[in-house]
C-alpha cells in the first residue's frame, strides 16, 4: 500500500489546536488500514461518508457502495461530520448494528442517523440462500471460510457510551483514538465480549487532548509532505 501523506496545510492544522480536516481523518484511516492484519475491516474515506449521508439519489448510493463490497466486511468505519463536529459510526456485522461514538454527547446523532438510514440496506448480505464469504486474514494462504447467512434482518442503530472531550476542537482526535482502539480489539484474540471494544485507558481524554495531536504530527511528518504539483 502506498504511504499516505498530508499536505502542508494539513500539517499546519495539526501543529495548533484546530478542528481536524477530512484530509487528516482520511490519512489516519489509511494508516490504520495499513497496520490492521485483516481484510474484513474497512475504513470509508470521509468525503464518501459525507456524500452518503447527504445524498437522496439511490443510484448514486449504489454506485458509491458497490465497489466497497460492504457484504464482505465485518467492521466498517465511517467518520460523521455536521460541518462543526466529528463523531464515529461503526458497523459491526457480528451484532448487525451501527454503533455511534460521539465525544460531545449526542451532537451528531441526527447526522449519524442520516448515514445509517442510507446504509442500513447496503450492509446485510442477501438471505435468498446465497452464502456469505468470510474474508481471510492478510498474508495467509488458507482459503476463505464460508458461512451461511442466518437472516437478512435490518441492522439496528445504537448510541454508545463514549469518553467526552473537554474542549471544542479535539473531536476528530477522539474519532481516531476510538477507531484505533476498536481495531486493536478486533485484531486481538480477546474478542469474547463484542460490547467491550476498548478500555477507558485506551481512550483517555487527558492523553488524547494532551499528546495525540503531536503524535499524529510526528507520524505525518515522517511520511513526508504531499506533492500537490
Amino acid at each position: 500500500m502506498e504511504v499516505a501523506k498530508l499536505s502542508k496545510s494539513a500539517l499546519e492544522i495539526l501543529d495548533s489546536p484546530n478542528f481536524l480536516s477530512d484530509e487528516i481523518i482520511g490519512f489516519y484511516f489509511t494508516y490504520l488500514t495499513s497496520i490492521t492484519d485483516s481484510d474484513d475491516v474497512l475504513f470509508i474515506d470521509p468525503p464518501v461518508s459525507d456524500l452518503l449521508a447527504n445524498v437522496d439519489d439511490v443510484d448514486v448510493v449504489k454506485a458509491s457502495v458497490e465497489p466497497l463490497e460492504f457484504g464482505t466486511k465485518n467492521l466498517i468505519f465511517f467518520a460523521v461530520n455536521d460541518s462543526e463536529h466529528w463523531s464515529l459510526l461503526v458497523y459491526d456485522r457480528k451484532l448487525n448494528a451501527f454503533l455511534h461514538h460521539d465525544s460531545r454527547g449526542s451532537s451528531n446523532h441526527m447526522q449519524a442517523r442520516k448515514l445509517f438510514e442510507t446504509l442500513k440496506d447496503c450492509v446485510v448480505p442477501s438471505a435468498n440462500g446465497k452464502e456469505y464469504i468470510k474474508p481471510k486474514k492478510k498474508n495467509r494462504s488458507k482459503k476463505a471460510s464460508v458461512t451461511s447467512c442466518k437472516s437478512a434482518a435490518p441492522p439496528s442503530f445504537e448510541e454508545c457510551t463514549t469518553p467526552q472531550q473537554t474542549n471544542g476542537y479535539d473531536c476528530g482526535l477522539f474519532v481516531l483514538a476510538i477507531a484505533r482502539a476498536i481495531c486493536e480489539w478486533h485484531c486481538s484474540k480477546k474478542k469474547s465480549n463484542a460490547n467491550y471494544w476498548f478500555k477507558e485507558k485506551q481512550v483517555n481524554p487527558s492523553i488524547i487532548e494532551g499528546s495525540m495531536r503531536s503524535d499524529l504530527l510526528k507520524l505525518a511528518t515522517a511520511n513526508g509532505i504531499k506533492d500537490l504539483n
